[in-house]
């Protein structure tokens, strides 16, 4: 899309502490057989021994890179913010598209140069997401967004033939100076950590932004649901493989009620970013089909001894008037 025969692209990610993963991921971008224009990191860690230890990482890797910017937040303003700070120096700078790149992952070795190779076709490029442990299992992070505002995973599998989606998950994703232009940056109003992205899908998908997945080009990250079982997260980890099960068999109404205030930091994200993008996004018949389903389906879920927040879901959906979105 973009007139510029050489297109320019600069790298974003957004650092909290963890010096060894921002350390294998910028050697990935270092690595890359079409160099990056430029690199952006915001780092959130708030603890001096973490900030200096990333910035000694990023002043050593990619000395080569015509720009180069590490901010240090006051404090950890989450990825929401994060990105959008980058997204917003990037633009300022005039690259022609900035590349988002979560911390904990990393990126082969020719992902940038297959992903320009298709830089006249979309506003959005989006890699394959591999897993970063065995390098050959697909994550669900890229898909569709169906009528009701829910996300449909779509796998391509060892196909490696270019298929738009409407909404991806921000590891790898690049984004041209158009859609920037046309909708802005990643919402950190309304968004911590979790769901920017989901939000950003939203909107370009309604102001027509084309979004372009291209499997020859590879990103890695950690599986997500493989992590949260780890923890010993088995409420989320449930209530994420039936999210998953219910919309790409059934593409109905998403769980709100799976995510309800549990009273801890990300329970209280979980429940806000979830609110806010029903708010924003579903109105009318899907708002209130969305709400039956949900509490059905809790029900039903209760009644055979699951352990969900029931109660706490029915407040979250009374709390929605209280919400503000932009």
């Amino acid at each position: 899309m973009t007139s510029n025969n050489n297109p320019t692209v600069c790298a974003v990610t957004v650092a909290y502490k963890n010096p060894e993963e921002l350390a294998f991921l910028l050697e990935s971008v270092a690595c890359q057989t079409r160099p990056v224009d430029g690199l952006i990191v915001i780092d959130n860690s708030e603890e001096v021994a973490f900030t200096d230890s990333n910035e000694k990482i990023f002043k050593s890797l990619l000395a080569g890179v015509p720009y180069k910017e590490y901010v240090v937040m006051d404090k950890n303003r989450g990825s929401a913010h994060g990105f959008k700070k980058g997204m917003e120096i990037a633009h300022a700078n005039g690259f022609d598209w900035v590349w988002l790149l979560d911390q904990d992952g990393c990126a082969e070795e020719r992902c940038l140069e297959y992903l320009l190779k298709t830089s006249r076709k979309a506003l959005v490029l989006c890699p394959k997401v591999l897993s970063i442990d065995d390098r050959s299992s697909e994550l669900t992070f890229r898909g569709m967004l169906d009528f009701w505002g829910n996300f449909v995973p779509v796998l391509v599998g060892p196909d490696e033939s270019e298929r738009v989606i409407t909404a991806f998950a921000t590891h790898g994703v690049m984004i041209s100076r158009i859609a920037m232009e046309e909708i802005g940056y990643f919402d950190d109003r309304n968004f911590f950590c979790g769901w920017e992205d989901h939000d950003y899908s939203f909107r370009l998908k309604k102001h027509n932004c084309h979004m372009l997945l291209v499997p020859c080009s590879k990103v890695y990250h950690p599986n997500l649901l493989a992590k949260y079982v780890k923890l010993g997260a088995s409420k989320l980890a449930f209530t994420s493989r039936m999210y998953i099960l219910v919309n790409s068999v059934c593409h109905f109404p998403a769980f709100l009620g799976t995510t309800g205030n549990d009273g801890t930091f990300l329970g209280r994200i979980r429940h806000r970013t979830r609110l806010v993008l029903f708010k924003k996004h579903i109105k009318g018949v899907r708002f209130w089909a969305t709400i039956f389903f949900s509490i059905f389906c809790l029900g039903l879920m209760k009644a055979a001894g699951r352990n969900v927040p029931y109660l706490d879901s029915i407040k979250m959906y009374l709390s929605l008037k209280d919400i503000e979105v932009h």
